[in-house]
């Protein structure tokens, strides 16, 4: 796997992996990139530059934009499933229904987003659920 840095897939700049076992089998599954203090300075401030650009888009087409991520998400849900179940080593079931939920929640992102006070603390929703 690689980070992804303003839309590109790049690899740490120390070019060292993380391997990523599955707890069930504990197997290797992937590796991830063992992102540098350079490495995480600089996704921050792709996200600074980011939020500005969001913050500059008009309420509608973050809307459609929630809408079309939310509807991504709902249509890889089982693939998404199965990386969870991999990764975490929890039943499948329980993972379906996290993934599934995923795309939900976009889809009451966009629908908040449609006063201009909720599409303003847009970001902050967000990192409060990816957290």
């Amino acid at each position: 796997m690689r980070m992804v840095l303003n839309g590109k897939k790049v690899d740490a700049t120390n070019h060292c992996e993380i391997p990523v076992y599955n707890p069930a089998t504990h197997k290797i599954i992937d590796t991830v990139p063992n992102a540098t203090e350079k490495d995480v300075d600089l996704a921050l401030d792709y996200a600074k530059q980011g939020a500005k650009i969001w913050g500059r888009t008009p309420v509608g087409e973050r809307v459609s934009i929630l809408i079309k991520a939310a509807g991504i998400l709902e249509e890889n849900s089982k693939e998404m499933a199965d990386l969870l179940c991999a990764e975490l080593g929890r039943p499948y079931k329980q993972c379906l229904d996290e993934a599934a939920s995923v795309g939900e929640t976009f889809r009451s992102f966009a629908e908040k987003s449609k006063t201009q006070s909720a599409a303003k603390c847009f970001p902050a929703m967000l990192q409060i659920w990816l957290w």
